[in-house]
């Protein structure tokens, strides 16, 4: 159900972007906190690293790093009054 809700939110927090409307801040955000709690489990509980290996680990926090750096992107352009 996570991954689910991070790669809806994700594409639809791009396209809202496209239309800079503010909602795509806290799409940006749902879809950030969801990547997240996916990471934390499958890093934590179900041993990830181990199971898949260095590159794939490093490839998904780098892809959560670049989850959350949207998602102060977005928030950054709401700030700036870019999003209307």
């Amino acid at each position: 159900m996570l991954w689910t809700i991070n790669i809806i939110c994700g594409m639809l927090s791009s396209i809202l972007l496209l239309f800079r409307t503010r909602l795509v801040v806290w799409i940006a955000f749902i879809s950030a906190v969801s990547m997240f709690l996916l990471a934390a489990i499958g890093f934590i509980f179900m041993k990830r690293w181990e199971a898949l290996g260095t590159f794939v680990s490093l490839f998904d926090i780098g892809l959560l790093i670049l989850t959350w750096t949207f998602y102060f992107y977005c928030r950054h352009l709401k700030k700036k009054r870019i999003l209307k």
